[in-house]
């Protein structure tokens, strides 16, 4: 049985350099324990509509979630070390897709040039992950 959701609507976004977070986040949020994220966020501003949603499947006698961020930023993301991605939405609500340990969230480019005197430069990024639970609620200490 496949379960799918959507973030009402996303108001900021920021990522985080993976190292900087704590041990098994899924693990954690899957006890319910509270998660903070203690690490400095970096603003990713973006244009456009941003996207979240997150479907539930059996896997393995289990469940898993597969969390896809869709966005469209003027900002690179850093290649060199894997990130994850602080989400905030219209509610105020904080959420956290990705974690310390591999697997890593997986981040999909395609750039796309704007008339000259018209919209921009665009990146188009599609970032998804999976885990036992791919998108969090955390709180940003």
């Amino acid at each position: 049985m496949n379960n799918q959701f959507a973030l009402p609507g996303i108001k900021s976004l920021a990522y985080v350099f993976s190292d900087n977070l704590n041990n098994n986040i899924a693990m954690q949020a899957v006890a319910k324990m509270p998660i903070m994220i203690f690490a400095k966020l970096t603003p990713l501003p973006f244009t456009g509509e941003c996207t979240c949603i997150v479907e539930n499947t059996n896997e393995n006698n289990g469940t898993a979630e597969t969390a896809t961020l869709t966005f469209q930023s003027q900002v690179e993301l850093p290649e060199d070390h894997p990130v994850a991605f602080v989400i905030t939405d219209v509610m105020n609500r904080t959420y956290i897709l990705g974690a310390k340990e591999a697997p890593f969230p997986q981040i999909g480019v395609s750039r796309g040039f704007g008339l000259p005197d018209a919209e921009p430069n665009a990146i188009s990024y599609e970032v998804k992950y999976q885990s036992i639970k791919a998108l969090v609620a955390c709180s940003i200490a």
